[in-house]
């Protein structure tokens, strides 16, 4: 079993592209445009860690998309994901940075699919010294972030499930497959009213000889929850996971204005 954990924790540390029989870029059928949403960011006990904003800026064909946390302890999360939007959604170039100690690490990483190439920095909590790293790994045509699976849910049918790879860095980054599968509906209150929302299971795996040894080591990253409102047109709703590897289960909700002072009730 020591062997097994060795072989897992050196996984960590590798670069690892995986193949999936069946999996293929997701269909455009909701073109995006502009846009600008804010997000609130709770911990395990509901309460909040962070307020956020997600906003989109449309180029042509080329879709920019921006996801920010901005923590009470003065933390920062900010995703940036450059997209095409042509036939089938492509994932052009991606930015992570995270910083501020709700993280085990500082972290700044960025890579190009065409190319490969990434730099990521990286600066553990307490020290001084940042390391960086940077080379080249092959990105499949279907690898997306999570950060913009939102967007990518917008595009399935109802009951339809998706089969792709996802980048994720590690701090070094990584191809994992995924898997994206309808989980049921729920109703939620919106000003007292009720609606019904599609729930969705995504779930990312490592590969192979080493995913195998991840999965008895219980390595796997855990299982990722969406929530989106499906009538009159598909919008994201609720998000439950972690924001960085073995971290907590967060929630990411929509959020709309509070005005201090407002007589009207």
């Amino acid at each position: 079993m020591g062997r097994l954990r060795d072989a897992v924790a050196l996984s960590v540390l590798a670069v690892l592209t995986v193949g999936s029989a069946g999996a293929a870029p997701v269909r455009v059928r909701a073109p995006e445009g502009s846009a600008h949403g804010f997000l609130v960011l709770r911990g395990t006990k509901a309460e909040v860690l962070a307020e956020g904003d997600w906003w989109q800026i449309p180029n042509g064909e080329r879709l920019e998309v921006h996801l920010r946390f901005r923590f009470t302890d003065g933390s920062v999360s900010h995703e940036t994901f450059a997209l095409a939007q042509r036939h089938v959604w492509a994932l052009l170039s991606y930015r992570s940075e995270q910083r501020g100690p709700s993280f085990p690490r500082d972290i700044e990483g960025h890579i190009d699919r065409e190319s490969g190439r990434y730099t990521v920095r990286t600066r553990d909590r307490g020290k001084n010294e940042t390391k960086v790293d940077e080379g080249r790994i092959d990105v499949p045509e279907d690898a997306y972030g999570f950060g913009m699976l939102a967007v990518l849910l917008k595009n399935l049918e109802p009951g339809e499930t998706m089969t792709a790879h996802v980048l994720a860095f590690t701090p070094k980054p990584r191809v994992l497959k995924l898997s994206i599968e309808p989980d049921g509906e729920d109703s939620v209150a919106i000003e007292g009213l009720p609606r019904k929302t599609r729930r969705y299971v995504a779930k990312a795996e490592l590969g192979g000889v080493l995913g195998a040894a991840a999965s008895v080591a219980g390595k796997q990253p855990p299982a990722l929850h969406y929530w989106m409102a499906g009538e009159p047109t598909p919008t994201f709703l609720r998000f439950d996971g972690p924001l960085y590897p073995d971290g907590p289960i967060w929630r990411v909700e929509l959020a709309a204005p509070h005005w201090p002072g407002d007589i009207r009730k």
